[in-house]
This record gives structure tokens, sequence and C-alpha cells, in this order.
């Protein structure tokens, strides 16, 4: 008996130390407490839909061992560390150095170069693995041990740089989706997978690894990084037809020759065939073109002769200006540019007449010049993430724009032109230092969504009120103290974010927003809701601050239908004795509720106590305890 029960100490002890040495790995890398992250958008049906996300590490110990799904990415370490071993119930883990999309608020203080460079042995020891996700790190090689996770589904290992595949691999009887491009590697394995379904992977790998592809006998659906839309496709067995017909070399006629070169550019560049199509029939047609990350400097005279492009992306690459190539693409309704180090546009740009969408996101642009209001079929224009200081004249003849991206310049101001967009639907102007808006705003009768946020306004327009069809409201982080009544207009409203800004209360008026359904009002100093917060019907996501006011909860515990609300609070054990307060007839029920302290640089770390007791005060909630970011 003795012996037994020292067995069991022991383990328990054993628990305890790994437990409480990865939660300190997680305090030393700046993990956070597992939060959930909202990121809203509109679907093609004009619903919104939340594609938000959980990331962070949970610091309750009955959570986390309980744990299926762990996303610890947007780290920056060089392993993985060794106490994930012990959740061998997750089925989804994420180690992902920076995915796209929304990043969360800790993003800025854990960037940094460091990644992991290899895949633990002991990964085969999370037997319930369904999806594994390791993209973007500096990974080299996948080791024989990760062929024990025989319910692996999903394999993603793209953008890292992986030179060999233990051939073990192969035997992942249950794999149907890999992931692996953006690597340097052979592939004799591949033909050994039998379920997959999908793959994707460089073009220019292809070249070397088609062979292992014919033989798969489940394979649909094969993605390139360089097709811009949609997959290649082919019956189970068919592919090895597929690929004898796409490479068959044909000789070229006397007014064909030019297409040796585009060849020629293409093999030097290290271009894949299915970017650069390798038969003078599918070249001539070509009609979608995605050359990101490819390193360009310039593109071939010859270039100009691909007239039938209708899209043509060549992101990520080391252009100085835009390729006077281009300017021949008479046909061009799609051009990206982003991300190429531009610090100005060339006039003939305007001569792009059947441009719809222009996107040159994160460049170095300053200005912008006269010749894009000759682009009358423009749709959309991003000029995101630039240095921009003003925008006037030089874009006010685009009456086809609905959505403009102007967020992330160096804006003060904005012109009374914004008037002039009348089919706008998408704006942005977050992250500028705007201080104030014109009243010509009210001429976006058609804007659906603006984003305001990080900027430097202290009041609003009563012209924005005039905005009936605006769904979405984005003003948080600025500066605002008060909100005209005329928003009370803003019938189809769904959206409002008032974070962090210097109001003390909202107005009743709040009510009469019948389709208001996600609110977020922390960062500021109210201490009570309005009456009319119970006449809102679809009011389903709450964000504000606590400050373990008694009115407040009270109040709180007469919503009905609330799915998520977040409460950032001050003094826990306030806020547990006023819980304690409720009866069962009074309490508050939400679906999800998450409850963060001030930074954990300031405050003690939320105890299992503290955690267990709310719990048992909330049953029928899922709470996230979690810390706000310094």
């Amino acid at each position: 008996m003795e012996s037994e029960q020292f067995n069991n100490s022991s383990l328990v002890k054993a628990k305890e130390l790994w437990i409480s040495e990865l939660y300190k790995w997680a305090d030393d890398n700046n993990i956070p407490e597992l939060e959930y992250y909202e990121d809203i958008y509109e679907d093609d049906n004009g619903e919104l839909v939340d594609y938000g996300f959980w990331v962070g590490l949970p610091r309750d110990s009955d959570i986390l061992l309980n744990l299926e799904e762990l996303n610890l990415s947007w780290h920056n370490c060089i392993e993985i560390p060794d106490q994930i071993r012990h959740l061998t119930k997750l089925k989804k883990l994420e180690f992902i150095k920076s995915p796209c999309g929304l990043m969360p608020t800790f993003y800025d203080t854990s960037e940094g170069p460091n990644k992991i460079t290899q895949i633990p042995d002991w990964v085969a020891e999370l037997v319930n693995l369904e999806v594994l996700d390791l993209s973007g790190n500096a990974i080299e090689i996948v080791p024989k041990s990760i062929a024990q996770l025989q319910n692996l589904k999903q394999l993603f290992l793209q953008d890292n740089e992986i030179v060999f595949v233990d051939g073990a691999l192969g035997q992942l009887n249950n794999l149907e989706v890999l992931w692996i491009q953006g690597n340097s590697l052979y592939g004799y394995w591949l033909t050994q997978l039998n379920k997959l379904d999908v793959l994707w992977m460089e073009d220019n790998v292809l070249k070397i690894l088609r062979d292992s592809i014919m033989p798969l006998k489940s394979l649909t659906e094969l993605y390139l990084d360089g097709q811009l839309s949609e997959p290649l496709k082919a019956r189970p067995g068919d592919w090895q037809k597929f690929f004898s017909e796409i490479t068959t070399q044909i000789p070229l006629k006397d007014d064909e020759l030019w297409m040796q070169d585009i060849w020629d550019w293409s093999n030097d560049n290290n271009i894949g065939f299915f970017q650069i199509p390798g038969t003078p029939e599918s070249l001539l047609h070509l009609s979608e073109l995605n050359l990101n990350r490819k390193n360009l400097k310039s593109l071939p005279d010859s270039f100009s002769k691909l007239n039938n492009i209708k899209k043509l992306s060549i992101s990520q690459n080391q252009f100085d200006t835009i390729p006077s190539q281009i300017r021949r693409l008479g046909k061009l309704t799609s051009l990206s540019l982003n991300e190429c180090h531009l610090t100005c546009l060339p006039e003939w740009i305007g001569e792009l007449i059947k441009i719809e969408e222009l996107s040159l996101y994160s460049n170095q642009l300053s200005s912008i010049p006269d010749g894009l209001s000759k682009l009358k079929n423009l749709i959309t224009l991003n000029l995101g993430n630039n240095e921009i200081i003003s925008f006037s004249g030089s874009i006010k003849c685009l009456a086809k724009l609905e959505s403009l991206f102007l967020g992330g310049n160096k804006l003060t101001c904005v012109s009374d032109v914004i008037g002039e967009f009348k089919k706008l639907t998408y704006l942005d102007l977050s992250h500028n230092n705007i201080s104030s808006l014109p009243s010509a705003i009210k001429g976006l009768s058609n804007l659906e969504y603006i984003s305001l946020g990080y900027n430097s306004l202290t009041t609003l327009p009563r012209e924005l009120g005039n905005l009936e069809k605006l769904k979405i409201l984005n003003l948080g982080n600025n500066q605002i103290n008060c909100l005209p009544d005329s928003l009370k207009n803003l019938s189809n409203l769904s959206s409002l974010q008032l974070q962090n800004n210097r109001l003390v209360s909202l107005p009743e008026w709040l009510g009469e927003l019948k389709e208001l359904a996600y609110l977020n009002v922390t960062g500021n100093q109210i201490t009570r809701l309005p009456d009319c917060i119970k006449s809102l019907p679809k009011l389903m996501n709450l964000s504000l601050d606590g400050h373990n006011s008694p009115s407040l909860l009270d109040q709180l515990c007469e919503l009905d239908g609330l799915d998520s609300l977040a409460l950032n609070i001050n003094d826990r054990y306030e806020l547990i004795c006023l819980l304690n307060k409720y009866t069962n007839s009074h309490r508050l029920t939400v679906k999800n509720l998450t409850l963060r302290l001030p930074p954990i640089d300031y405050v003690l770390p939320w105890s299992d106590d503290h955690k267990r007791h709310i719990k048992e005060l909330l049953p029928s909630s899922t709470i996230c305890f979690s810390y706000n970011v310094a």
C-alpha cells in the first residue's frame, strides 16, 4: 500500500513538474494565455462570419491535459518544447512562424528571427494527431518518426528549408492533404501515399517530382504555388497522360521565336512550366500569371507579347519601378505589385484602361500619381502600408471604385474627394494619424464597411450617420469622447468597435441599432451600460471593462442570448464575491466567457483555485482565463 501511494505521489509530482516547466517556457517566450481573436468579415451572401481563432497556451492544468487543439503560432522559438509530448490527446498542433491573416496583439513583441529547425522524434508520441502545421520555419529534414502518426490526415510543411524527407513518410496511410511548397526536396516517397487527395507544391519543383506524382492512386487536385486560382485536376490514374500532353515539344514557327526568349528567361529564373507554359499554344493564350517571390529585378522585352494576360501578380520581387513591358498588356484587368520597394509609379500606368483591380500594398509610395485618374474601370485599389501623406484629385475620377485600402500610411486628414466615390462599399483608413473626417463623407451612400481604427480622432462628423448601408464600423484606438446622435440612423450596423477611446458612457439611442451583433467598448471608462442594451435582439458578442462594478454585473445577468462575452477585470477576488451573490435564477448566462486580468507582468497569474471557483459559479459557460497585453 505504501509503495503504491509512493508511486502515485511520484507521478503527481512528475506531472506537476513538466506542467510548471511548460508554463515557464510559455512565459519566457511571450506565449499568451489561451485567447480568442475575433476576425469578422462579410461572406458572399452578405452575412457576417467570424473567422477568428484560438491561440496561446492555457494556464489551467485541467484544460491543458485535455486539449485537442493547440495553436502556438507567431512564435520566436528555435525548438518545440519537449513538454508538448505529454499532450497525447492533441488532434491538431500548429507551430507556425507567422501565419497569414489577422495578427494577434502580442505579435509585435514576439516577432524575431528565431524559427524551429527540426521536428523532434518524440512527435511520434502524439498518436491522435490528425493535423500538423509547422509551416514558415527553418526545418531541413522530415524524420522517420513522423511516419508513426498513423492518424495524420493533413500535413503542412510549406516555406521551410526542407532538403530531405525520410522515405518512411510514405507510410502515412491516412494522409489526405500535403503542402510542401517553398522547399527544395526530392519526392520518391510520394508514390506510397495512396490516400493523398490534395497536394500543394512549388511549380518549379514539379519538374523534378512529376515522376513521383504520376503513380498516386487517389490524387485528384494538384495546387501549384504559381497558379492564380484553380488547381490542376485529373482523375486518379490519369496524371501520366496529363503530364505527357502538356510537356510535348512542338517546333516554333518564325513568328513564335520570341517565345524561346521567354522560356530561356523562365529557366534562368527557376520559374516552373505551369507558370510559363512550355507549348506555343498555351503560352500564347496565357491569361493568368503569378510570378510572386521569384527575386525578379526585370522582365524580358518579349514579355510584352503576352498580350492575352488578364491577371498578373508579380509581388515580393526586386523591382524599383513597374516594368515597362507591362505597359503593352492591353487586356490586363488585375495587377498586383505588393512588397516590391516601389517609390513611385510611372505616368503611363493610366494607359492600362481595362484595369479593374490594382494592388500596390506595402511599398514606399509617398504620393498617388495623376495617371491613376485615367483608370476609369478600377473597382479595387489597394495602397495600404505605404508612406502616402495625402490624396486629392488624383483619384477623384474613379467612379466605379468599390474598395479602397489606404490603411497604414501617413495621412493626417481626409480630402473632400472621398465623397466622390458613390459606389464605394469598403474603405480602410486605419493606422494613420487622421484627426478629423470631412462632412463630404456623407456622399458614400453605398458604404458597408469602414475602418478608422488607430488614428487620432477626437470627434466624429454628424454626416457619418448618413451612411445607412453601413454594416461594420471600426473606431477603435482613437481619442473619441462622445458619439453623435446621428449614428442612430445606421439601421444596418451589425458590428461596432469602440475599444480604447475616452468614452465614459454609451447613449440610449444605441438600442435603435436592431441589427447590432458585435459591440466592443473595452479600454474606456464605462461603468454602466445603458438600459437599452437589453433591447438589442441580435447582440451576440460583447467586450467591455468590468471594473468589478456590481451594477454592471447585474445588467449583464439580465442579458439573454449572448454567445460571447469578454470582460476586462482588475480584481479577481471582488469578481468572485460578486458572482457569489447571484442565485440560480439570476446568474450570468453566456456560452463563451473570456476574463482578462491586466498584463501578466503587473499581476499574479490566475490560480487553479480561482479558476475552479469561477467555473463552479458559472457551470454553463466555457471560460477562458486570460491577460491583456502590455
